[in-house]
């Protein structure tokens, strides 16, 4: 915006010396300040619609996608799969997951409308309302808290988030905790398991 301003008063100052020096100073504002304005929408739309913009704007967008988790704590729910989604209309992203048994059967599903983030550390930290949903809790809802730190992997020169831990605290009828680890989903991985590109059903989870 800066640089817009300084050029198009340099261009009037030359060309258009007559008008004078302050209508020159408000037109090179105003042409900044519209340049500013449409930059920012444009990159704020391309941010909500284009992952590959997210990634160049927004260091957060690195631990976007989907998660294999291995609880190591819960014999009963030993597995789980997760999503960290961009919520464009709150510009934050959104945690949410479902919890399976070693049969494939759904045992609980939280969800974190916003999580925190920590660049420093690469972590991010989560409040989550969870669902349980196995015989004995029978619809029970919670809350848990916790943490994911993700560890970086280069390959080459680019820098990517592939695999990381955590820990958290599920507060309900009966207290749990748990440390797991979790790797990203591939979507590779995704098309040689299911022979589809995403993943859509709970049959497909």
């Amino acid at each position: 915006s800066a640089v817009i301003a300084v050029k198009v008063a340099d261009y009037l100052a030359k060309n258009l010396p007559q008008i004078g020096a302050i209508p020159i100073v408000l037109i090179a504002a105003s042409a900044a300040t519209i340049f500013n304005v449409c930059s920012d929408e444009i990159i704020a739309f391309g941010k909500r619609q284009m992952q590959w913009l997210r990634k160049q704007v927004d260091p957060r967008s690195r631990f976007e996608g989907v998660w294999i988790i291995h609880v190591l704590d819960f014999p009963d729910r030993p597995f789980a799969y997760a999503t960290i989604n961009y919520n464009a209309d709150a510009d934050s992203y959104l945690y949410q997951g479902s919890a399976f048994n070693e049969q494939g059967m759904i045992g609980a599903s939280w969800i974190c409308p916003k999580i925190d983030f920590d660049l420093s550390k690469n972590e991010v930290r989560f409040v989550t309302e969870a669902q349980l949903v196995d015989t004995e809790s029978q619809g029970e809802i919670a809350q848990s808290f916790g943490y994911i730190q993700f560890e970086k992997n280069f390959f080459g020169r680019r820098l990517r988030f592939t695999r990381g831990k955590g820990f958290f605290v599920v507060c309900g009828t009966q207290s749990r905790k748990a440390h797991f680890i979790l790797d990203r989903l591939d979507p590779k991985t995704v098309f040689s398991l299911i022979k589809k590109r995403e993943v859509i059903s709970h049959e497909d989870t």
